[in-house]
């Protein structure tokens, strides 16, 4: 039997021909080779992930690399397999020196996300993706000869990323400033979802004005899952997941939905190991669907929200049941006047188990009905809850319903909104 590669390259259009069992991002691996089993001559500014021990010396030879190098990339075309995953492109820092991400300017990469992502191992096979969009996240600094993963954007076939001198760092004694970087006065959050074997996954949340609660190719990180299986996102209003999410001001209160993977049953806890820039008027929760229990973070222990998960929870994306809640002074908890579809969030879209409905308090009203309509207007599902002032979250267990269209109907005193929900 021929020995295992411990040479890999990426090529996202393998996406469009791979049958195989392992997720879309995974087909694009393959081993460099020229057919004849002999290696490819590597290409400048291409990454290669290499497998080694760690007491190997890394040792190059050669004429050193300067001056600019553009290398062109493409995506699979919309309406052609593996479209929606495809776009990764697995890059590397041609230079003898750091590279900073940070001085990487939207023209030296047209038709590119602004997100780059660093693979940082742990073990022989294990280890995490270190991510950086618009100045936040782990360090903007690439060692010399470093892989690392951009992405053509959505939308795109083609792109390009063009490296310069100018993006180098060229003396020892600048890297520590440009790793420490300038204070960020930005609003954010983060979060990590740990695990006693599986170790920790972290994600952003931040604010800055021109982001949208969409996906923004210049201020959100889309997630690129972590071969570990412990993976903590953040759900865009349009369904993407994303490691970094940029958000607009947080001038009216938001909810962001958070789905987690994990890769087996046991007991995990989601932790907030910073919250910055956030004025002391603005309340930050975790909400948890399942239990019912809305977690104030600012107090929340160093230990975190501690869960258990069955083998059947842990073999599907926990989805709907955890959510962030930015609430500013301008949009206190406090009752509200009425409902409406800014006021009142429903996730996920679409619905599997469970469907989650956080309601706000209604000025007049003691407590709010659910119910879900089929499409003759049959009630096929009702519930009642108290609304309190600061709100309640309604779990509606969707699982004996058909696949289908419903309308969800909620009523708390003379306010009425109905909206219309899918379950798969």
């Amino acid at each position: 039997m021929a020995p295992f590669p411990t040479v890999f390259g990426y090529e996202q259009s393998r996406l469009a021909t791979v049958s195989s069992p392992f997720s879309p991002f995974d087909k694009g691996w393959y081993s460099p080779s020229n057919g004849a089993n002999q290696p490819d001559a590597m290409t400048l500014g291409r990454g290669y992930t290499v497998n080694i021990a760690v007491e190997e010396v890394v040792d190059f030879t050669g004429t050193l690399n300067s001056g600019a190098y553009t290398l062109p990339l493409a995506r699979n075309a919309t309406g052609t397999p593996g479209a929606t995953d495809a776009g990764w492109q697995l890059v590397g820092n041609p230079y003898p020196a750091p590279l900073d991400w940070n001085a990487v300017t939207a023209a030296d990469r047209p038709g590119l996300d602004a997100s780059m992502y660093v693979f940082e191992a742990s073990s022989q096979y294990g280890g995490t993706y270190r991510t950086n969009v618009n100045g936040m996240g782990a360090t903007a600094l690439i060692g010399s000869s470093q892989g690392f993963f951009v992405r053509v954007s959505g939308g795109q076939t083609s792109g390009s990323l063009t490296f310069r001198n100018a993006q180098r760092l060229t003396s020892y004694a600048t890297q520590v400033p440009v790793r420490r970087g300038t204070a960020d006065a930005r609003p954010q959050v983060r979060l990590a979802l740990t695990s006693p074997t599986a170790g920790a996954d972290d994600l952003i949340v931040y604010a800055e004005a021109g982001a949208t609660p969409g996906v923004d190719a210049a201020y959100d990180a889309r997630k690129l899952p972590n071969p570990s299986g412990l993976n903590l996102t953040a759900l865009a209003t349009t369904g993407e997941a994303l490691a970094i999410s940029g958000l607009p001001l947080l001038t009216a209160a938001t909810v962001v939905p958070l789905t987690l993977h994990v890769p087996a049953a046991g007991t995990y806890a989601l932790t907030a190991p910073l919250l910055a820039n956030l004025p002391a008027s603005t309340q930050v929760f975790l909400t948890d669907a399942l239990t019912g229990q809305r977690l104030d973070l600012r107090i929340l222990p160093a230990t975190g929200h501690a869960f258990t998960l069955t083998a059947a929870q842990a073999a599907a994306p926990v989805a709907g049941r955890f959510f962030l809640n930015l609430v500013p002074a301008a949009s206190p908890l406090a009752a509200t006047a009425g409902l409406s579809a800014a006021t009142v969030s429903v996730y996920p879209s679409p619905a599997h188990d469970r469907l989650t409905v956080l309601v706000p308090g209604v000025k007049g009203a003691s407590q709010v009905e659910a119910g879900l309509y089929n499409t003759l207007g049959q009630r096929v599902l009702r519930q009642v809850a108290a609304l309190p002032a600061t709100g309640a979250i309604l779990p509606l267990d969707v699982r004996p319903l058909a696949a289908g269209v419903y309308v969800l109907r909620l009523q708390a005193g003379a306010a009425l909104l109905t909206r219309q929900v899918v379950v798969e």
